[in-house]
C-alpha cells in the first residue's frame, strides 16, 4: 500500500496515560485500559489524531473530539452507619456498629424510641435514595422505611430486651442489600429510676455536656444518663431541675454483651448516694470541685412517695401506728375480762331471811312468799336440832 494510503491513530493530549484510555494505532479502536468507575469521574474527554505516511508537503492528518460518559453500575453496597449515634454514650470504637437504646415502659403507642434516627451511605451514584428494612417483623416496634425511625407500635413490658435486626437496600437495579446491623432496646420504669437534681449555674448558663461528665465521675461505676433539664426562674437565681437516671456499668454498650440484660439502678440506691437526708439536702460527693460551675442544691426523687419521701408522710405513719397501737391493747384489755382473766364477778349477796317483815310479805309474790317461809322454816328446823338432840341423850 502507498504510503499516503497508511494511517496511524493517536490520542491528545499526550498526558493521556493518566487517562483510562488507549487507541490502536492502526486500526482506531479506542479501549479501556482499566476498570472504570462512575463514582470516580463521570465522563472523559480527548481528542483522537489520524495521520498519513505522505512525504512533506503531502504529510496530512485529521482529528476527532471524543466525550466518553460513564454510566453507573450498581455495584456499592449501602452501608447502616452510627453517624447518628449520641456523642455522650459510651460504645467502644474498635467494634461493629450497633444501636442501644432504653424505653420507659409506659411509651405511649406511635412514640419514637429515641431521637436517634439510622443513618445510611451508598456509593453509586445513580438512585441513590436508601431503604430501611426489620430481619424480623417484630410485634413491639414499627421502622419507618424512609426515615429510619423506630416508634413504638403496641404497649411493651417493664424491664425487658426488644433486640431488632436493621438493614438497608438501595434502589439499583438489581438492588444490593447492606450488612445487618443489631439493635437493643431495654425497657425500665421512671417511678423506679428517676432522681431530680436541682442546679444553680454559677455563671447562669448550664453545660449539660460538662454537668453529664461530672455526675458521671462520681458516680462510677454506674453509667448515669440525662432524661431532661428545665430551666425556671424564681426571685433569687435561675435553677434547672435535671432528671437524671443510671445503669449499673457501660458493659452492655459491648456488642460481644448483646445477649446480656441491662440493670437499672433503683431510685432509692441512687437517693443512698446522693440525698443526705429526707429534706433533699445533697450528699459530699456534690462538693467536689468538677461541680464548680454547676452547684447541685437539692436532690429528690422525681416521682415521691408521699408517704415514705416526705416529713408529713412519715410524721402520719408515726400517728397512725401508735393509734393503731393504743387500739389493740384496748381490744385485748376488753378481750381479757370477758374472759374474766382480770377480774371476777361479785357474787350476788343473799338477804337474811330475818329482813323480812310482815309488810314486805304481804306485798311480796305468792312465790317469794313461799319461798321465804320454807327458807324460814328449814333456818328454824336447823337451829333447834342440836337441842333436840341433847334433850334425847338426857333421856336416856
Amino acid at each position: 500500500m502507498h504510503p499516503n494510503g497508511q494511517f496511524e491513530y493517536s490520542i491528545l493530549p499526550e498526558n493521556m496515560t493518566q487517562y483510562p484510555f488507549e487507541v490502536e494505532s492502526k486500526s482506531g479502536i479506542v479501549r479501556t485500559k482499566q476498570p472504570l468507575d462512575s463514582e470516580t469521574a463521570s465522563s472523559y474527554s480527548f481528542t483522537v489524531v489520524v495521520s498519513d505516511h505522505g512525504t512533506n508537503p503531502w504529510h496530512l492528518n485529521g482529528s476527532a473530539a471524543v466525550v466518553v460518559t460513564v454510566g453507573d453500575v450498581n455495584d456499592h453496597r449501602p452501608q447502616v452507619t452510627c453517624d447518628n449515634r449520641l456523642p455522650d454514650e459510651p460504645y467502644p470504637t474498635q467494634q461493629p456498629c450497633f444501636y442501644n437504646f432504653d424505653l420507659v415502659d409506659d411509651a405511649k403507642v406511635g412514640n419514637n424510641v429515641s431521637s436517634v434516627t439510622f443513618a445510611a451511605s451508598d456509593s453509586d451514584n445513580g438512585p441513590g435514595n436508601v431503604t430501611f428494612h426489620l430481619l424480623v417483623p417484630d410485634n413491639y416496634f414499627n421502622l419507618d422505611s424512609s426515615t429510619g425511625i423506630i416508634t413504638v407500635k403496641k404497649p411493651v413490658e417493664s424491664y425487658t430486651k426488644y433486640p431488632l435486626y436493621v438493614y438497608a437496600s438501595d434502589n439499583g437495579s438489581p438492588a444490593l442489600w447492606s450488612r445487618i446491623t443489631n439493635v437493643r432496646i431495654d425497657t425500665y420504669s421512671r417511678e423506679r429510676q428517676y432522681v431530680d437534681l436541682t442546679v444553680r449555674p454559677a455563671a447562669g448558663s448550664f453545660n449539660k455536656s460538662a454537668f453529664l461528665a461530672a455526675l458521671r465521675e462520681v458516680t462510677e461505676p454506674w453509667l448515669t444518663k440525662i432524661v431532661s433539664s428545665t430551666t425556671f426562674s424564681p426571685e433569687v437565681q435561675t435553677e434547672i431541675i435535671v432528671t437524671v437516671y443510671a445503669l449499673a456499668d457501660n458493659s452492655t454498650y459491648l456488642i460481644e454483651n448483646f445477649a446480656y440484660a441491662k440493670t437499672f439502678v433503683n431510685r432509692d440506691a441512687m437517693l443512698s448516694r446522693l440525698q443526705a437526708n429526707i429534706y433533699g439536702d445533697p450528699t459530699d460527693i456534690f462538693q467536689s470541685s468538677v461541680f464548680a460551675p454547676f452547684p447541685v442544691v437539692k436532690v429528690m426523687p422525681t416521682y415521691a412517695n408521699w408517704w415514705l419521701d416526705t416529713v408529713e408522710g412519715i410524721a402520719t405513719i408515726v400517728c397512725l401506728s401508735v393509734l393503731g397501737l393504743i387500739l389493740l391493747i384496748v381490744l385485748v384489755v376488753g378481750l381479757l375480762k370477758c374472759l374474766g382473766l382480770l377480774c371476777f364477778k361479785k357474787k350476788e349477796a343473799v338477804r337474811p331471811i330475818h329482813d323480812w317483815n310482815d309488810k314486805e310479805l304481804s306485798t311480796a309474790s305468792p312465790t317469794e312468799q313461799v319461798n321465804v317461809r320454807h327458807r324460814s322454816a328449814q333456818s328454824r328446823k336447823a337451829s333447834v336440832s342440836p337441842v333436840h338432840s341433847v334433850a334425847l341423850d338426857r333421856d336416856l
